[in-house]
């Protein structure tokens, strides 16, 4: 088999290249954990949220009446 021509593995590269400028999020995984990790915990908080102001009204009506 010959070789592949330098013409288009230098294509290849530069192709690689600009995807990589273009796609900046799929290059840094440290900032998808982050993200996925902000998403998580803001989640947990809201729901963790909701059910407290749930259980509270609860208390407040059984106390009422």
């Amino acid at each position: 088999m010959t070789a592949p021509r330098p013409r288009t593995l230098a294509e290849l590269q530069r192709w690689r290249r600009t995807r990589a400028k273009r796609r900046w999020y799929k290059r840094s995984f440290r900032l998808q954990v982050m993200m996925l990790v902000g998403l998580l915990l803001s989640g947990m908080l809201l729901a963790q949220g909701t059910y407290l102001n749930h259980r509270k009204a609860e208390i407040i009506t059984h106390q009422m009446g």
